[in-house]
């Protein structure tokens, strides 16, 4: 759908600077342009530059935004020169002491690489909530994806991302499923059970019970990488996790004390959360979380970083 995001000028543009590419012959030099163009793709492109979702901009529109070969490589120029020197300072880095293993791997699912009690350390930055609804990484990274000509999960292709991410398959779990895990989801949940019951009309009693499913599918999901992390984690290890709590129906859903009650579960110990603002912000301090004009919802602006210990 090149036509509909792109101005056809920019779209000879890019295309000149993949057959550019593709013409090099050395694999590393190709894939290094690549992730550069990449960066940009977004930028160049009549999509709303600074949010998460794939809409179009009017101004970009309106204006006829079009970037020829030489303002193309005036854009890609800093980037590749940026890159450049991150790979020399990481080459400085590079010691030969330590040599990491990279894997692509859903987190829900247990690696068998990797030895039970054999991990000093996990430090990750989980989702703050299924992508769909809450930060479209796949619609994000939607264009640089298919310039390089990636594919999601179980190679299906990289539009299905946002579905195959944290929550996104969204299913019926039963009520009482989190009742003993966690309380924070058991009040939640009867908050919007109590919603459905007293919704005057089919229309939001549907409504509010998809969001429901929403909340509880990504819940579902994350305890399942808390408890895959805790059978790697060594005795005394460290499970540490950067996250937000989103809101959902003017409902704050206090992920970090949700973590906190899950990892009990898995012999996970909470030994501390720290609280920081989030200062570089892509996603809006307020949205339209009902549909309704004029209404919004606060954004998060706080993240939670949660420390476990495997006891």
């Amino acid at each position: 759908n090149k036509e509909f995001w792109f101005h056809e000028v920019t779209n000879k543009s890019v295309n000149d600077a993949i057959g550019a590419i593709d013409a090099i012959e050395d694999k590393k030099i190709k894939d290094f342009l690549r992730i550069c163009l990449s960066e940009i793709i977004r930028e160049v492109s009549y999509c709303v530059h600074n949010g998460f979702k794939l809409h179009k901009d009017k101004k970009k529109v309106n204006d006829e935004l079009f970037f020829d070969k030489h303002e193309l490589l005036k854009k890609i120029t800093p980037i590749i020169q940026r890159n450049t020197r991150a790979i020399k300072e990481l080459k400085n880095l590079d010691n030969g002491d330590f040599t990491p293993k990279v894997y692509f791997q859903d987190s829900r699912v247990k690696l068998e690489s990797i030895k039970e009690n054999s991990v000093d350390l996990i430090l990750t930055s989980p989702p703050y909530g299924d992508s769909r609804t809450t930060v479209a990484y796949g619609q994000f990274s939607a264009f640089s994806s298919e310039l390089l000509q990636l594919n999601s999960l179980y190679d299906k292709a990289i539009r299905r991302l946002d579905n195959d991410l944290l929550g996104g398959d969204t299913k019926d779990i039963e009520v009482e499923d989190f009742y003993d895990k966690s309380l924070t989801i058991r009040n939640i949940q009867e908050l919007f059970l109590s919603r459905i019951a007293l919704a005057e009309d089919k229309k939001e009693q549907k409504r509010t019970r998809d969001r429901l499913k929403d909340i509880l599918s990504f819940y579902d999901d994350l305890d399942k990488c808390l408890q895959n992390g805790a059978d790697y984690l060594k005795k005394d290890g460290f499970f540490v996790l950067v996250t937000a709590s989103r809101i959902v129906h003017e409902t704050k859903l206090h992920t970090d004390i949700i973590i906190a009650e899950l990892g009990i579960n898995h012999g996970l110990k909470l030994k501390n959360i720290y609280y920081r603002d989030i200062h570089n912000k892509r996603m809006p301090r307020k949205v339209s979380a009902t549909n309704v004009v004029g209404e919004t919802t606060a954004t998060m602006t706080e993240e939670s970083i949660i420390v476990l210990q495997k006891i």
